[in-house]
């Protein structure tokens, strides 16, 4: 009797829990075909909420295929291969017929021979929706990024194109003899839309990774003392007192030298935009057990509290007075921040508020640098210094091609110009130059083509150097300049003395 009472009690309590689950359950009857091909199932039991995660009623003695005409094959496949393994699974699938997902257990139950499935399912619908929404908004995301990618680098170049012949001739203007407080001013700002041509497209490289340092072990005096060149013209301008406390030794760090320096110099010419003219700025630098730090501090107007971390993101500004409104677009503290992230390091801004002031703190891996290392800096060999040259200056920008053709000829060399790509190696069989300044973005052959029909076909390709000219400044287009034959790659507006330099000494290939 006793086992009786407990045997009913079992069965009556394992059937409240089974149409208890709130997730669907039933056990199935798969069919199968003369070639033992599995091709519908028939519904045996099912719980509560069957109902509810199918949309299917009445389906108890039913076969799939008289509920949902449509259901897909795979899964009378999946039960099919359950029934004869005996082996469950588990998976996630869609069912478009009943236009739902489902997240699904799957065993066989009874005697093989039975054919009979026991499915335990959820309707996952919600979560799949919401997944493929994300997967839909990040793919519109990408494309809406590579399209800003896209954007700055052709802005870059159509910004560039103008400014490239502005400065050279104010350059010009200056080789000749030619001075005024006026010209001191059209300089000034060319360079500065420059600058802020690369900030502009430095910031979408950097965010997207692009960049790539070149390590090696430093101290952090040499990474000040270039800062300082950087921002020199800056600050000289506007008298600041520049106080430099950093040890000569001692204080290394494994860092891209030329990038560390431009994060320095952004948080000098950050902090003297932002103060008074002739305000004094604190540089410090020092090592603490395995963390070099440098800081920036300044007298300037301050951050309020809501803006200690929001001040490194694009674009972002601090209000200015009128007579300071030159603060460029916002980006030199983004910058910043990622280049000491991608390093390894952090930086954090500090201020008592409004008028106080700001500091900013760098901190980075600190490492031993050997006291014997000191950098080996190569004489330049002379590739004929002084001697006269003969270059050709190929540009589609007829202002840039000609304001660079009488720098040149001022400087003694012996100048061609062409226009196009067609015109340039026409040109270049005749003219016979020992260089050519080519430009990338050129109409009907761009300059990438024409510097490898000038490797291959030109009768003097042994001795000549190949400048790329160009608007584009970013990693891929000095690594397809690289593979192009360019020994160097000029971003316009060129700066008429580097280009100097490299026309009188074989410097090294900067692509």
């Amino acid at each position: 009797m006793n086992t009786q009472v407990q045997t009913l009690y079992t069965e009556e309590y394992c059937r409240e829990l089974f149409h208890a689950f709130d997730q669907g359950f039933c056990t199935i009857e798969v069919l199968f075909d003369e070639n033992a091909k599995a091709i519908d199932y028939r519904f045996l039991e099912l719980n509560a909420a069957f109902e509810q995660q199918t949309g299917l009623h009445d389906a108890v003695g039913r076969r799939m295929r008289d509920l949902a005409p449509a259901h897909e094959e795979h899964w009378f496949r999946i039960y099919g291969g359950v029934a004869v393994s005996g082996k469950a699974v588990r998976f996630e699938q869609e069912a478009a017929a009943l236009g739902r997902w489902y997240d699904v257990y799957a065993f066989r139950v009874g005697e093989p021979g039975l054919h009979r499935v026991a499915i335990l399912f959820s309707d996952i619908t919600a979560r799949k929706r919401a997944e493929l929404g994300l997967q839909v908004a990040r793919g519109e995301a990408e494309r809406a990024s590579r399209a800003k990618d896209e954007f700055l680098a052709m802005l870059g170049h159509e910004l560039r194109n103008p400014l490239a012949p502005m400065l050279t001739a104010l350059q010009l203007m200056r080789l000749r003899g030619q001075h005024s407080s006026e010209q001191d001013v059209l300089e000034r700002q060319v360079k500065h839309l420059a600058r802020m041509v690369d900030d502009l497209l430095d910031v979408s490289r950097i965010t997207r990774g692009k960049i790539e340092l070149k390590r090696q072990p430093t101290e952090i005096r040499d990474i000040v003392l270039s800062a300082m060149e950087l921002a020199g013209p800056l600050l000289e301008q506007r008298q600041d007192l520049v106080d430099v406390q950093v040890p000569q030794r001692g204080a290394g760090i494994h860092a891209d030298r030329g990038r560390m320096a431009q994060v320095v110099a952004n948080l000098l010419t950050n902090a003297a935009k932002y103060s008074e003219i002739g305000s004094r700025i604190a540089v410090r630098g020092q090592r603490d057990r395995d963390v070099v730090r440098i800081s920036v501090t300044d007298e300037g107007i301050g951050l309020p509290a809501d803006m200690l971390e929001t001040v490194f993101e694009p674009f972002v500004q601090q209000s200015q007075s009128l007579e300071r409104a030159a603060g460029g677009l916002g980006l030199g503290l983004a910058i910043v921040r990622n280049i000491v992230t991608a390093h390894g390091g952090t930086v954090r801004a500090e201020s008592g508020g409004l008028g106080q002031g700001a500091r900013f703190i760098i901190e980075l891996p600190a490492i031993d640098v050997p006291s014997q290392q000191e950098e080996r800096i190569e004489p330049a060999q002379p590739d004929g210094s002084g001697r006269q040259k003969r270059i050709l200056i190929v540009d589609d920008n007829r202002d840039t091609a000609e304001m660079l053709r009488t720098s040149l000829e001022q400087l003694g060399h012996i100048v061609e110009v062409a226009f196009d790509g067609p015109s340039a190696l026409a040109r270049a069989e005749t003219f016979r130059p020992s260089l050519v300044l080519l430009d990338i973005g050129l109409p009907v052959m761009d300059g990438y083509e024409v510097a490898r029909r000038l490797k291959t076909s030109y009768t003097g390709r042994d001795s000549v150097r190949l400048l790329a000219l160009t608007g584009y400044g970013q990693e891929e287009d000095r690594r397809r300049a690289r593979e192009a034959g360019f020994e160097h790659h000029l971003v316009k507006p060129i700066d008429l003395d580097r280009l100097h330099a490299i026309l009188e000494s074989d410097i090294s290939s900067d692509v």
